[in-house]
């Protein structure tokens, strides 16, 4: 009554071995690949939490940011030209119009704002504005 037969037994032990298996995966990376990009930070928050900080590279009017702070709990960069980019024309997003970049800055500024102090948007090119993050920052 109180113990189960041996042929039970290892069947447990095998169940018990591989959800310990499955749960150190999991640990490590829960997914391969992340199913969505709105679940990055999801994923980030759960397993990648070193620094409390992260960062968003190219953010425009912020719609990812704002749904990246519910879930992200400790700081998150926000890097963005918000400016016209000479060369870039083909490659990427790139407003010419000073009025235009400077709304998009705006409405990714409004979108975090529930965030209150955890988020701070960074004007500049990536490759420019990397230096101002120590190596590991996160």
């Amino acid at each position: 009554r109180g113990t189960p037969s041996m042929s039970v037994r290892p069947q447990m032990s095998a169940r018990l071995l591989a959800l310990a298996l499955i749960s150190r995966t999991a640990a490590l990376w829960p997914t391969d690949p992340v199913p969505c990009r709105d679940d990055l930070a999801v994923v980030a928050q759960r397993h990648f939490y070193r620094t409390g900080q992260a960062a968003e590279i190219g953010v425009l009017k912020g719609e990812f940011a704002g749904t990246n702070v519910d879930r992200w709990r400790g700081l998150y960069f926000m890097i963005d030209s918000w400016a016209y980019r000479p060369g870039d024309d083909d490659v990427d997003l790139n407003y010419k119009s000073d009025v235009d970049n400077r709304r998009h800055y705006m409405m990714a500024k409004r979108r975090v704002r529930h965030a209150g102090n955890r988020t701070r948007l960074v004007r500049g090119l990536s490759t420019d504005v990397a230096g101002q993050f120590e190596d590991g920052a996160f």
